[in-house]
């Protein structure tokens, strides 16, 4: 069984066509103390980039209706995904909801 959210967890995925990055695809998960995804958990996320921009956000859940193009999104089923467009070559994303917080560090080519 999966307790309530404790962290944030951070999966970035880097794409690129010719080596350089095309966009960053952030993962972004409310775990548990073990690092298990909290599956009922619904918090509000802000994601951030220093060095990129965030160009989306979302969760998956058909009836929001949130604006995919803000930082801001609420989890579903303990998850979102985020698209930034670096900018730089490294990005730090950062991701809050309530009290949680967590940074992901990525070098671009």
């Amino acid at each position: 069984t999966v307790s309530e959210p404790v962290d944030i967890r951070i999966v970035p995925d880097v794409t690129g066509r010719t080596g350089e990055a095309d966009l960053i695809f952030a993962e972004i998960d409310l775990v548990d103390g073990d690092g298990n995804i909290s599956w009922n958990a619904d918090g509000e996320v802000t994601v951030s980039a220093a060095g990129g921009v965030v160009i989306g956000t979302g969760s998956g859940k058909v009836d929001d209706t949130h604006d995919y193009t803000k930082n801001v999104c609420r989890a579903y089923h303990g998850r979102l995904l985020a698209a930034i467009l670096p900018t730089d070559g490294e990005v730090t994303v950062k991701a809050t909801c309530g009290g949680f917080c967590a940074e992901a560090k990525i070098k671009i080519k």
